[in-house]
């Protein structure tokens, strides 16, 4: 009797505090395939889920339970298809990482929970977390692609964060003073050069206006 109320403690807690828990047991006897597709989406875009359950003759429900990233949780029946396949299609707006996993009830066997997934909610395909860096360039220096906090790291101690060195187009792991210097000083002749050339024609014009008052 201790046990059996443990177990429910166990089962039933985190549900209702909105954490999700995976269940290892018979996994592989029910849930023959999960996905979600695509694993990265945009903003007001359709995520499709997906799962093929089998057995399919004693179902009574199965349902989908998708924690947001501000930690709100999401659960609503799955649609079925057929041969076992159930669908759940929905949108979001927030961006960041999202949390799901599968709950099946069945008449003979019980309940039913699948490991946990994950997909993003991003700015843009080609940039998971929204920091502003491409995954690529991430990937190649080695940074973390679901961590947006390393955009304002500066990794190389030179002054600048990886973000300004992307934009720069400089390397973050190479304290380089010269080239990341030499690139500032050029954005700042830029300006410069730019704001003296406006001062320029509004000398010009103003110098115009002056002179056909005198004549």
């Amino acid at each position: 009797m201790v046990i059996s109320c443990l177990l429910i403690i166990i089962v039933l807690v985190p549900s209702i505090m909105g954490i999700p828990i995976t269940y290892f047991d018979s996994e592989c006897d029910r849930f023959d395939f999960i996905e979600v597709n695509p694993t990265v989406q945009m903003p007001g875009k359709s995520c499709i889920f997906t799962s093929i359950i089998y057995p399919v003759m004693d179902i009574q429900s199965v349902r989908i339970v998708i924690t947001v990233p501000n930690g709100s949780v999401i659960e609503a029946p799955m649609d079925y298809c057929l041969d076992g396949k159930y669908v759940f299609q929905v949108n979001f707006q927030d961006l960041g990482k999202y949390y799901f996993f599968i709950n099946l009830d069945t008449k003979k066997e019980g309940l039913f929970q699948s490991s946990l997934y994950s997909f993003w909610i991003s700015s843009s395909y080609l940039d998971k977390d929204s920091d502003m860096l491409p995954d690529e360039w991430e990937e190649k220096f080695g940074f973390n692609i679901e961590n947006s906090d390393d955009a304002y790291i500066d990794s190389d101690n030179d002054g600048y964060t990886n973000l300004e060195e992307y934009r720069m187009n400089t390397n973050p792991l190479k304290n380089n003073i010269i080239e990341n210097g030499w690139y500032k000083l050029s954005e700042k002749q830029m300006y410069l050069s730019i704001s003296f050339l406006l001062f320029c024609i509004l000398f010009l014009f103003s110098w115009y206006g002056v002179r056909r008052e005198t004549t």
